[in-house]
């Protein structure tokens, strides 16, 4: 499984290539900021994820503002503080829609059977009509073509570990729903 930290343009090119957009971004440089600007949807774009990972200071570039309220880790625990505490629709100047939502400490798994989490890796799909098995869940059955182009470079390892990593996170869930 991944150890090693991967840079921003690595992990960038990973999801790239599995036609996830993914940008780079800085709220102390300011990098990325037009990039992200253009990626914002025309509908509504949420900006989730850990505490003090600076998704609030994007926005207040992004808003041409300071209002929204920023944090920084604790030094005693290195882990955010919870300052957004609640979910906001804010207007950008060209129109488009942003959500800024409060911080969270832990992602927890979905609540999904494991033969549907396929459904959030469609780069997966092109590959299972080669697996020997039908209904191949891609951990270790052997001749399964996904594995095959994972280890021939063509999918990404690191975004196949993950999936690896919450196939047995739900399985682990699914023997344990009834403790």
């Amino acid at each position: 499984m991944e150890s090693v930290s991967k840079s921003p343009q690595e992990i960038q090119k990973e999801y790239s290539a599995c036609g996830i957009e993914a940008v780079i971004t800085s709220a102390s440089s300011g990098e990325g900021l037009l990039a992200l600007r253009d990626a914002l949807s025309d509908g509504i774009s949420c900006f989730c994820g850990l505490s003090a990972v600076g998704k609030s200071s994007l926005l207040n570039l992004l808003l041409s503002t300071n209002e929204l309220e920023t944090g920084e880790l604790c030094k005693k625990t290195e882990r955010g503080r919870h300052t957004t505490r609640h979910s906001e629709i804010m207007l950008l100047h060209d129109g488009k829609k942003v959500v800024d939502t409060p911080g969270f400490s832990l992602l927890g798994s979905l609540d999904i059977p494991t033969e549907e989490l396929l459904n959030f890796y469609p780069e997966f799909e092109q590959y299972q009509e080669n697996c020997r098995f039908r209904g191949c869940s891609h951990i270790g059955e052997p001749n399964c073509a996904v594995i095959a182009a994972v280890k021939q470079g063509i999918l990404p390892q690191g975004r196949y570990e993950r999936y690896i990593k919450i196939f047995k996170e739900l399985q682990e869930k699914w023997r344990k729903r009834y403790d």
